[in-house]
């Protein structure tokens, strides 16, 4: 990767971030940014085309724009990355930072899951296309995923890449009973899902 200064203008935002709440709050980020373009920990980017996408770092991109900074120094990852590796890095960066809400949390999670059965399948090509859409949400990939390992023959009560492998592998420390109880979020209505970013809750009481 190489530090580029960037036209703000020309950065868009990836709705395939976990993080759906990456807009709130920014004020004393934003205030910090007044009258420069460098900061600690400069945004990642993928070039795609004339523009780029933001891969890590968008409430530091979101916050020099509310600043009125023109160009931002950021890293931009010359290297082609699989959309599969690009979730898995926001999941991971995310899980470092301010605490995903649990709609956001459960869903990145269980795409990580989705995406791991695919490729065991032999449909990973196929998820990765549902992923690399950039209209596609986390939560809006779900369902067609799901949909993709239904016609695979995936059987959930017998999945070939267990929740176990899978966490292990993203570095997530996390017990059955636990992650159960995080995932019934996604039971919830979409509608009360999209209203639930705004407030500050658990799991348990969603």
């Amino acid at each position: 990767m190489k530090l580029f200064a960037i036209p703000v203008e020309q950065i868009l935002f990836d709705p395939r971030n976990p993080r759906t709440d990456a807009a709130d709050g920014l004020e004393e980020l934003s205030a910090s940014m007044q009258g420069g373009d460098l900061i600690v920990q400069p945004p990642i980017l993928l070039q795609d085309e004339d523009v780029y996408r933001v891969l890590v770092g968008e409430r530091r991109v979101r916050a020099a724009k509310a600043a009125g900074v023109e160009t931002l120094l950021c890293l931009v990852q010359e290297d082609g990355l699989s959309a599969l590796d690009a979730h898995r890095v926001r999941l991971v960066e995310n899980l470092h930072r301010k605490a995903l809400n649990p709609i956001d949390y459960a869903a990145a999670l269980r795409v990580s899951w989705l995406i791991a059965n695919a490729k065991a399948l032999g449909v990973g090509e196929e998820a990765e296309k549902i992923l690399a859409n950039p209209a596609n949400s986390v939560l809006a990939a779900m369902p067609l995923l799901k949909k993709l390992l239904d016609q695979a023959g995936f059987v959930p009560t017998a999945p070939a890449r267990t929740w176990e492998v899978v966490l292990d592998e993203l570095g997530v420390a996390m017990s059955a009973d636990r992650r159960g109880k995080l995932l019934r979020v996604l039971a919830v209505p979409t509608d009360v899902q999209e209203k639930l970013p705004e407030i500050e809750i658990s799991e348990a009481a969603v």
